[in-house]
Order: structure tokens, then C-alpha cells, then sequence
């Protein structure tokens, strides 16, 4: 009886004290279920559904990468069941959607991403762009919220 005590003892020792990864509840791919990017203009508003998928990492150094489809790869940190957006980071890419040559810069002031259960995700984000095309150059602010789904573990 002493023995086998003494043996249930070392297994807990060595895996009751271990802690769960936290980024692992983040980590996979997710697709957008619903929301919207609510972007206000001087010349009007509009809200943009929110679709396709995004990709989170475990980063080298602690924390996650987010992986979006345009390529805005942004550092998050953790804290519980929320990854925060580390500082203010910008990036720029193609909007063919609204004409040939309009570009976007975008600033992102806040993204936090929160899921308690590893399965549903929110995604709460504001900062502003800037719409570039040949004749001129449109600045905006965007903000919205929206729950994703997730759709693997890798």
C-alpha cells in the first residue's frame, strides 16, 4: 500500500503542478461568425461585414501572433482569457474593392481578443485609416466587435 501511495504521489508531482499553456486557447484558426467594421468618414459611414479567417500563433519571445489575410501581423499579450494589442501598430495593403490603386493605412489604437472556452472568440477593435487613391487621400476612424468561431487547433 506504501508503495503504490508513494507512486501515486510522484505522478501528481509531476503533472498536478504543471500550469496550462495560456496562449493555447488561443491558438488556431478562426473564422469571422459575425461583426462588423464600422468606418466613419467625413463624406459617410459605413459598416463593413466582417468574413474569412485569422490565425493565431504562440510568439518566440511569450504572448501570440495574429495572422490576418492582409497580412497585418500583429504581437498580442495575455492576461487571463484576454490577448491585448501590444501598443499602437500600423500597416498598409490593397483595397481593389474600391477602386484599382486605392490603398489603406491603417492604425490600429486597440484589439483585444477574448474566449474562455477556446471554441468562440470576440474581437473588440478601433483606429483609424487612410484611403489613398490618385485623386487624394480619405481619413477615416473604424471601430467594431465580433465573435469568430474557431476552425483548428493549428
Amino acid at each position: 500500500m506504501t508503495h503504490r501511495l508513494m507512486i501515486i504521489s510522484l505522478v501528481c508531482v509531476a503533472g498536478c503542478g504543471a500550469s496550462a499553456d495560456p496562449a493555447q486557447p488561443f491558438v488556431g484558426t478562426w473564422s469571422y461568425a459575425s461583426g462588423t467594421n464600422n468606418v466613419s468618414c467625413p463624406n459617410g459611414n459605413t459598416a463593413q461585414k466582417l468574413t474569412g479567417n485569422l490565425t493565431v500563433k504562440p510568439a518566440t519571445e511569450g504572448g501570440l501572433v495574429v495572422l490576418d489575410p492582409e497580412g497585418c501581423n500583429f504581437s498580442y499579450a495575455l492576461a487571463g482569457n484576454d490577448a491585448t494589442l501590444n501598443g499602437k501598430n500600423a500597416c498598409q495593403f490593397a483595397v481593389p474593392e474600391l477602386g484599382q490603386g486605392v490603398t489603406a493605412a491603417v492604425t490600429y489604437d486597440d484589439i483585444t481578443l477574448t474566449t474562455a472556452d477556446g471554441k468562440t472568440m470576440t474581437d473588440t477593435f478601433a483606429g483609424k485609416v487612410s484611403y489613398t487613391a490618385s485623386n487624394g487621400t480619405l481619413d477615416c476612424a473604424f471601430s467594431g466587435t465580433a465573435r469568430l468561431d474557431k476552425v483548428s487547433a493549428q
